[in-house]
């Protein structure tokens, strides 16, 4: 009795691997109609083009804007970029540090232990 309270259960009642049943298709046909009808009526009344928020859209922000390739992807991977470069950044000249000084007598660099 349960399965007939979700749509699976309604697939799964039509058993058609064992004894078909194609009456069982009609709930499945009247939720898509339903959801169809639905749809449409939402689309019909949406407000196209209409936010939430006012567009903050200026001159000066369109002039901000990249105007080659190189500079796209720049602006669309600026965060990853910063993300990674501020701790990378300090991290290297860390370790470079730690290299500075320790050469041998041959002019080879000497790791720190």
């Amino acid at each position: 009795m349960l399965r007939w309270i979700t749509p699976l259960g309604w697939i799964e009642e039509m058993r058609p691997l064992t004894s078909p049943r194609l009456w069982v298709l009609a709930p499945v046909a009247a939720l898509v109609a339903v959801l169809g009808a639905g749809t449409i009526l939402l689309a019909g009344r949406r407000d196209v083009g209409a936010g939430t928020l006012p567009d903050r859209s200026t001159l000066s922000s369109v002039r901000r804007l990249p105007t080659s390739p190189w500079g796209l992807a720049v602006y669309l991977s600026r965060g990853t970029l910063l993300a990674w470069g501020v701790p990378s950044s300090p991290t290297g000249c860390c370790s470079q540090y730690r290299q500075i000084g320790r050469q041998d007598d041959h002019g080879l660099l000497q790791f720190a232990k």
